[in-house]
């Protein structure tokens, strides 16, 4: 016997009461939660009239249901629903200002709804299908992930005198500590200006390639076990042993031996270099730092990664202290349209998962490649590669740049001798050099 068919999960009356009150007073536009959009309404009318709105008001407008008339006069679902009286009736209905933003939620939380409702509808004709059953497990996840990050939290709402002891909690710890960084990056230039690394900040490393992003993601890494505190590095590009390769060439330079990383690669090295090394690995053994597999490449997959390295350290008494992902542009979203979409889900799943774990998540972001032939070549909030909502899902963003990359580059295209000279003295004092902008 079939099913009666689920109602429709919508409140058609808060959508009407929620668009009268913004018809009555622009300002309430200001008052909706941040991220809302017009796709959050189930009645596709609702949509088109709060987008036609919001554009209006951003050019400075005004928005009424007199001056939407003209504009919706041939509209078909208008037409549906009575014609132009129907904009009348939406005033009619207005809610008052002070419960705009809870009508405002009760409509963006039934559109998380829908949209997890959808995403197992998908997962479920996936599973039916030939395709393995962990891809539809992971598109689910996916999908889930990325409406998440807009979901209503829990509690809706938070009191003053609960944020004022967590504000002072956090002031007494940093006094106790006499003003030094709760978290040291490594690198007193940027403590001094962030104030280390924050819980459930994401920060975001932007840069070209062989910029120096990893290295800086390294220094911070060795800095956070060398404070007691475990590193999940999550590296889409480079296999562990890399990256291990890469630690030991660091902690090498600090003991005051220069043994490069592609020194260790190819194994270039005289008896006293091999034996040091040797040292230097067995000495960091034991650091609280684990790795994700190379199959987890996917969001659902690189989260749970992460959560089970947070377990893994807890066991040991060890807690997470950061997390590295290397970089966000490799980053698969299962369900994801575009490349832009995916990028920018990705960026947000890594500010969700901060928000998860409690702990700084520290994200690679590799620049517009178009970029290199800029007169300004150093890094800008505009040049991350694939998406806008990178800047928006970052608490803090860092530029790497090297003047030494590109006057390499431009030596060897040099045809002036005289240009050259100058510029290979000039690579002579840079050439150790690394610069890094703070620019959020």
């Amino acid at each position: 016997m079939p099913r009666d068919a689920a109602p429709p999960i919508c409140n058609i009356e808060a959508e009407q009461a929620l668009l009268g009150a913004l018809l009555l007073d622009n300002d309430v536009l200001a008052r909706l939660p941040s991220g809302f959009e017009g796709e959050m309404f189930h009645e596709p009318l609702h949509g088109r009239i709060f987008k036609a709105a919001e554009s209006t008001i951003a050019e400075g407008g005004l928005v009424s249901a007199i001056t939407l008339k003209h504009s919706f006069a041939d509209d078909e679902g208008l037409g549906a629903l009575g014609g132009i009286g129907y904009l009348a009736r939406l005033t009619s209905a207005a809610s008052a200002p002070s419960v705009v933003q809870d009508y405002a939620v009760l409509v963006r939380d039934l559109w998380v709804r829908r949209e997890a409702v959808e995403a197992l509808g998908a997962a479920q004709e996936r599973m039916a299908g030939e395709e393995p059953p962990h891809a539809a497990i992971e598109a689910v996840q996916g999908a889930l992930t990325v409406i998440a990050g807009v979901a209503s939290p829990t509690p809706l709402i938070r009191s003053q005198t609960d944020a004022l002891a967590d504000a002072m909690k956090h002031t007494e710890t940093g006094y106790r500590n006499e003003g030094r960084p709760l978290t040291s990056t490594g690198l007193k230039c940027i403590d001094e200006i962030t104030g280390g690394l924050m819980p459930a900040d994401h920060v975001v490393i932007l840069g070209e390639s062989s910029m120096g992003k990893t290295a800086l993601a390294i220094c911070m890494a060795r800095a956070v076990m060398a404070q007691g505190r475990g590193v999940f590095f999550g590296s889409l590009e480079m296999q562990a042993g890399q990256i291990a390769h890469r630690m030991v060439s660091m902690a090498l330079a600090e003991a005051g031996h220069r043994v490069t990383y592609l020194d260790l690669i190819k194994g270039n090295l005289s008896e006293a270099d091999f034996r040091l090394a040797l040292e230097a690995a067995r000495g960091m053994e034991r650091e609280p730092i684990v790795y994700a597999e190379e199959s987890s490449s996917s969001l659902p997959r690189l989260m749970s990664a992460a959560r089970a390295a947070q377990k893994h350290f807890a066991d040991t008494e060890t807690p997470l202290g950061l997390v590295v992902i290397d970089y966000l542009q490799l980053i698969r979203v299962p369900g994801t349209k575009s490349a832009e979409e995916e990028v920018g889900a990705a960026a947000c799943g890594m500010k969700t998962l901060a928000k998860i774990l409690g702990v700084p998540v520290v994200s690679l972001c590799q620049m517009n490649r178009g970029d290199r032939e800029r007169k300004n070549r150093r890094p800008t909030k505009d040049r991350a590669r694939g998406s806008g909502q990178i800047e928006e899902a970052a608490d803090v963003m860092i530029g790497v740049y090297m003047d030494s990359y590109y006057l390499r580059r431009d030596i060897q295209g040099c045809q002036d001798d005289i240009k050259k000279s100058k510029m290979i003295a000039t690579l002579e004092n840079v050439k150790h050099s690394i610069e890094f902008n703070m620019m959020k």
